[in-house]
């Protein structure tokens, strides 16, 4: 069987409850980075429709 008691009993916890257990932010680090590289990939592609357009002469 599996499933997670203990995660079951701790979503019924009130809010106000702390814990000392490390967060895991990898996920959201990995996110972060990604969205760093879709802007630097978005940037290169303007500059290589700017340098193609220019090569055939199209102007905007």
């Amino acid at each position: 069987m599996e499933y997670n008691f203990l995660m079951d009993i701790a979503v019924q916890l009130p809010k106000s409850y702390t814990t000392d257990a490390p967060i895991d932010v990898t996920a959201a680090n990995e996110i972060e980075a990604l969205k760093e590289k879709i802007k630097l990939l978005e940037a290169e592609k303007q500059i290589l429709l700017q340098v193609i357009r220019a090569k055939n002469g199209v102007t905007l």
